[in-house]
């Protein structure tokens, strides 16, 4: 199918399925966590959604991404059609996949480390080796925020940024309690910290779920 074509039929049959929900492009776009001038953009024929994107909007107005991406009447519309459910399944799957590799590679240079500083190390070095799998949690948490806000949404990136949160805190902890356990006292209080930046973060979480805070924020970023 010529890109056109396919830029075209999506437009029409989008503003189709659409209002035939009753539906507005805010409210669609809502729904499907992206802007409304996104669903304008879509709608006039100047782009397309990614096929992740179609699976989402076929699945909520109840039909299949043939019938978005084809013109009505179009036998191919109706022939093998393509379950939304399935290839979304698949690409949260790759996802998931990914990100546990990548997790898995901080944790590699982890143990990597640890072996080095033994080997290599002198006692007093050798004797904190172990802190080099402490310092992989806030990395993992790291990596996994990227992917989150990339392809999970909300909810995995509010799980990110808490565990970012009090993976830091440890971290800082056991290092000042390591290193400096001398020179600094109530390290403890570290975590005192952490928990008023994890109230923030859940008060954002919170503000977010509101629709018109998340379209205020989504235009905001949009500028």
């Amino acid at each position: 199918m010529e890109e056109n074509l396919l830029k075209t039929n999506v437009a029409n049959n989008l503003v189709k399925y659409r209002k035939a929900c009753g539906m507005t492009q805010a409210e669609l776009a809502e729904r499907i966590n992206y802007s409304d001038k996104s669903i304008s953009k879509w709608e006039r024929g100047d782009g397309v959604p990614d096929v992740f994107v179609l699976c989402s909007i076929a699945e909520l107005f109840g039909i299949t991404v043939n019938e978005l991406v084809y013109a009505p009447g179009d036998p191919t519309a109706n022939a093998s059609p393509i379950s939304a459910e399935k290839v979304k399944k698949g690409k949260l799957k790759r996802r998931a996949v990914v990100t546990m590799l990548a997790c898995g590679v901080v944790w590699l240079v982890a143990a990597i480390t640890f072996v080095l500083t033994l080997m290599l190390g002198d006692g007093f070095t050798a004797s904190k080796a172990w802190l080099s799998f402490i310092y992989a949690i806030p990395v993992c948490a790291i990596v996994f925020l990227v992917l989150a806000a990339l392809w999970f949404g909300r909810h995995a990136s509010f799980c990110a940024v808490s565990a970012l949160t009090w993976s830091l805190a440890l971290a800082t902890h056991l290092s000042l309690t390591t290193f400096a356990a001398n020179s600094v006292n109530y390290t403890y209080l570290i975590y005192i910290i952490a928990a008023v930046f994890q109230l923030l973060v859940v008060l954002w979480y919170i503000l977010r779920s509101f629709p018109k805070f998340d379209k205020l924020f989504v235009k905001t970023t949009d500028k």
